[in-house]
């Protein structure tokens, strides 16, 4: 997943909402870009809560103002899924825990050529890491990365997102379970069909060309 992702309200991102039992609406945005501000599913006590993050796990303390900063020397907008048990990262403190990232769909880059992907008619909930950074209050987050599909190798080839379906969205917010104990949800994810359509930029998200349809099997 090279970086970039887009929403929508719209009756998916409202169905996606209540599925995940949240009182609120998707706001339209359509390139959305690492470090930038994100919602994120987070699971409280007693409800579902929807905060806002950077959409960047690594932060530090910046001396001028005071808040927490994306920390550059990791590329940490992403978190491949081979490294959630492995990495030191989510382990310090504060410790890292799992969050839902609701999308309307991501782009993706096959050379210069740019393009829009989307389960039909449905939003997208990322699987995501968070941390909270009780100094300052702010949250940070990441999406996970699952190896490359070929169904998606003439698109890209590097990873795909970790997208939860139907009743791993519950799991995957479960506090009451480890990430060792979830790790089928990255090992075995669920099949999806994905809609790819070619555009000029994700700043300027016009399609071109026909919609392709992708099998992503993981059977």
């Amino acid at each position: 997943m090279c970086g970039r992702f887009f929403t929508n309200n719209n009756p998916q991102s409202h169905e996606l909402f209540r599925i995940l039992g949240i009182y609120d609406e998707a706001e339209p945005r359509p390139n959305i870009a690492p470090t930038d501000p994100v919602k994120i599913v987070v699971q409280g006590k007693s409800e579902r809560k929807i905060k806002t993050a950077h959409w960047w796990l690594a932060m530090k303390a910046d001396t001028d103002s005071g808040r927490m900063i994306p920390d550059n020397r990791w590329q940490s907008f992403n978190t491949r899924s081979d490294k959630i048990l492995t990495s030191p990262m989510h382990r310090i403190a504060p410790k890292s825990f799992r969050v839902i990232i609701p999308a309307s769909g991501y782009y993706e880059w096959q050379q210069s050529q740019a393009f829009a992907l989307s389960i039909p008619d449905e939003d997208i909930a990322f699987g995501g890491l968070a941390k909270y950074w009780p100094q300052t209050g702010q949250f940070s987050c990441s999406i996970v990365t699952l190896p490359g599909h070929p169904a998606l190798a003439h698109i890209h080839k590097k990873s795909v997102p970790l997208m939860l379906r139907g009743n791993a969205i519950n799991h995957w917010l479960d506090r009451g379970k480890t990430h060792a104990d979830i790790a089928p949800l990255w090992q075995k994810p669920s099949s999806c069909t994905l809609s790819a359509v070619k555009i000029e930029s994700p700043k300027n998200p016009v399609a071109s060309g026909e919609i392709e349809h992708l099998e992503l099997h993981y059977d």
